[in-house]
């Protein structure tokens, strides 16, 4: 899962060069049958004075564009504002 994290944090930074990152988290889940599903889940930061919905929307559909089908299920990405800096 390296090579689609490292992908999409590229792809942040080309929308948003200031995007910081929390170091990926696999996490496990079981559904009600019991089928377990896991995914690598990445938070992504963004300063409080960018677009947050011109970059989610943009950088989700750049992210649907480039990985394939299999990286896509397995990644969770989650996008928050950074405050002001201290």
């Amino acid at each position: 899962m390296r090579r689609p994290v490292e992908l999409m944090k590229r792809l942040a930074r080309q929308l948003e060069p200031r995007a910081l990152f929390r170091a990926p988290e696999v996490v496990s889940v079981a559904d009600d049958d019991g089928v377990e599903l896991t995914a690598v889940v990445v938070d992504v930061f963004i300063p409080g004075d960018s677009d947050g919905m011109a970059f989610r929307d943009s950088f989700f559909e750049v992210l649907a564009d480039v990985l394939g089908p299999h990286d896509l299920e397995r990644l969770a990405v989650g996008v928050g504002r950074l405050g002001p800096a201290p």
